[in-house]
């Protein structure tokens, strides 16, 4: 479908329910987790992509996980070809050398498929409460390395066809310390991913899945657009902040301080020099 053709009120109305799918989808993920750190904290995110891996949608929620689940979902695409792929197959990944973030950050990706292909992939990320490691919580501040924070988990497919591989359970039950709260909270983030995909599925049902590409691509092309425009009418200059943090996880008791300098169009103010590295206060 040619943009011209594309009508304005329809497009807009298309916007509006993908994005209420990725609400609804964070909403499951809110009300169906047992973990205080998603109920209470909303540590968790969710997103519609186009099959290549472009952000389509996402959910009022955390932007840092927003961000995080694109380079998560590129690599489990990586690892699993779209054509590769089955109606109802749900991957995963958390390692966070191989495009996730940190070990308790889970990313799961399911594909959305009408009238024999892909349209579109689910995709959640969730903070689970424990993923083993040294300490409770697998965020332990005297970690010296990888294998100290909890059990990495490289992309794999959970589920073919909708049947979930126990073998991947059970090693994954035996490496952490709440297996059923975790189990309890993978299932929310399952039921998210399958709930974006049923809404997708509606959505092709309703406008055809040759159309429906069209609209999403073309309100990708408008976003891009947009942004474009934004930082095109940023002033060109230097800008410098600071900040601290009470400390760095080791010397309790000395803040660690950040400073920074950004810019626009690589133009320096005459009155301003590079900022210092980031360092800890005292060292």
């Amino acid at each position: 479908m040619n943009a011209e053709r594309i009508d304005p009120a329809t497009l807009e109305i298309v916007r509006r329910r993908l994005e209420g799918i990725a609400e609804e989808m964070q909403g499951i993920l809110l009300r169906s987790a047992v973990s205080p750190i998603v109920r209470e904290a909303n540590d968790a995110s969710a997103s519609i992509f186009l099959p290549d891996g472009t952000v389509m949608a996402q959910s009022v929620s955390l932007p840092l996980l927003l961000g995080c689940l694109i380079p998560a979902v590129s690599r489990l695409l990586a690892g699993f070809p779209i054509a590769q792929m089955q109606p109802d197959d749900i991957y995963l990944m958390n390692d966070p050398y191989d495009g996730g973030t940190h070990i308790p950050d889970l990313t799961l990706m399911m594909p959305v498929f009408a009238e024999g292909r892909v349209v579109a992939l689910a995709g959640t990320i969730f903070h689970h409460q424990d993923m083993g490691g040294l300490t409770p919580g697998s965020v332990p501040t005297n970690a010296t390395e990888i294998y100290h924070e909890g059990l990495r988990l490289p992309p794999l497919r959970l589920a073919r066809g909708g049947v979930v591989d126990v073998q991947i359970m059970r090693i994954i039950a035996c490496n952490i310390r709440t297996p059923d709260a975790f189990e309890w909270d993978l299932n929310a983030q399952i039921s998210a991913c399958r709930t974006g995909a049923a809404r997708v599925a509606d959505m092709v049902a309703r406008h055809g899945a040759a159309p429906l590409t069209a609209m999403m691509e073309e309100l990708v092309r408008r976003a891009e657009a947009a942004t474009r425009a934004a930082i095109a009418a940023i002033p060109d200059g230097a800008w410098r902040y600071s900040d601290a943090l009470d400390n760095d996880g080791v010397d309790l008791d000395v803040p660690c301080r950040s400073r920074s300098r950004s810019g626009c169009k690589g133009r320096r103010s005459p009155s301003t020099s590079p900022a210092p590295r980031p360092r800890c206060a005292g060292r």
